[in-house]
């Protein structure tokens, strides 16, 4: 099982929040990453003095997401409590005549303490995934789409630390078009989604049962004396695997690559379930995932959704 460690965040945001320790935390138990891309996102008509404050999510194609947030019920704060909400923009000859238009970020401080910040992307993610009383009046699936550009893993060091100087992401946001309206920055729009494996659930089956494997995929036979139990048939019940172990993270990775064909990614896994270092290597038949608080749809170059596909 994984989830989705954290909201999606542009090349042009996560230059500028890997440096706060509170983003880095919740990105620490990350392994796998996707690079993928969708038209930018961003606040227009915010009114950040009101609470609950008002505004709008848009992208430039005319969907819109009518939002109503109330800061203090957001973050647990008393009434009586003093806050300031700042306001961020992607580029500085934004007009900044109220209320204000093309809003890239939202930040909250209470006496110079830094709260919480929200993209449009963010607060999307957290109101479906972590229980945000976010009120929005349209459709919230407009915003879900992604295009998967590459697909990597960061088990080794942290991600913020292997995408610092990230060749592939480089070749993404140099080559790649723009999709949406009002700016030319590849970096607003092409973004990281981070992966963290949470669990391993394991089912054994009898030699005997027939059992359903799709193709390419050969069972791995285990044999053991069951009267008096050996050792091995003890060994056999135990976990061979938890989520932190590289195998599962070698798999998952060659998995979604096998699965989505990325562009960027030199290494495609062709002979995928064969790979080394994967579940397989230590006596798994057949590995498959289930991801949760993962509200997004990704799609390969084609436009299939191999995951919902794969549902």
């Amino acid at each position: 099982m994984a989830r989705a460690a954290y909201p999606p965040v542009s090349a042009w945001e996560f230059k500028s929040i890997a440096t706060e320790k509170l983003v880095r935390d919740r990105l620490s138990a990350s392994t796998i990453y996707f690079v993928v891309q969708r038209p930018m996102l961003w606040f227009d008509n915010v009114e950040p003095d009101h609470n609950p404050m008002n505004f709008d999510i848009v992208d430039g194609s005319g969907k819109c997401i009518h939002c109503v947030l109330n800061v203090y019920e957001a973050l647990g704060l008393r009434d009586d409590e003093i806050i300031d909400v700042e306001v961020s923009f992607h580029r500085p000859e934004t007009n900044s005549q109220r209320p204000f238009r093309h809003v890239a970020a939202i930040r909250v401080y209470r006496d110079g303490e830094f709260l919480a910040w929200w993209s449009p992307a963010k607060l999307l993610f957290e109101a479906s995934t972590r229980g945000l009383a976010l009120k929005g009046a349209g459709d919230l699936d407009a915003f879900i789409d992604y295009d998967v550009h590459y697909i990597g893993q960061a088990f080794d060091q942290k991600v913020w630390k292997r995408l610092k100087a990230h060749a592939k992401l480089q070749d993404v946001l140099t080559e790649e078009d723009v999709r949406g309206e009002f700016h030319r920055r590849p970096a607003l729009e092409v973004s990281l989604i981070t992966l963290e494996i949470i669990g391993i659930q394991e089912q054994g089956f009898d030699a005997q049962s027939p059992i359903l494997l799709p193709s390419p995929y050969e069972p791995i036979i285990h044999q053991f004396d069951v009267d008096p139990p050996s050792d091995d048939f003890a060994a056999f019940y135990r976990p061979w695997l938890v989520a932190g172990d590289p195998p599962a993270t070698n798999e998952l990775e060659a998995m979604l690559i096998h699965m989505f064909d990325p562009k960027y990614n030199e290494v495609k896994f062709s002979n995928y379930p064969n790979i080394k270092n994967g579940t397989r290597s230590v006596g798994y038949t057949y590995a498959d995932v289930a991801i949760t608080d993962f509200p997004f749809r990704l799609k390969d170059a084609e436009g299939n959704e191999p995951l919902t596909d794969a549902d």
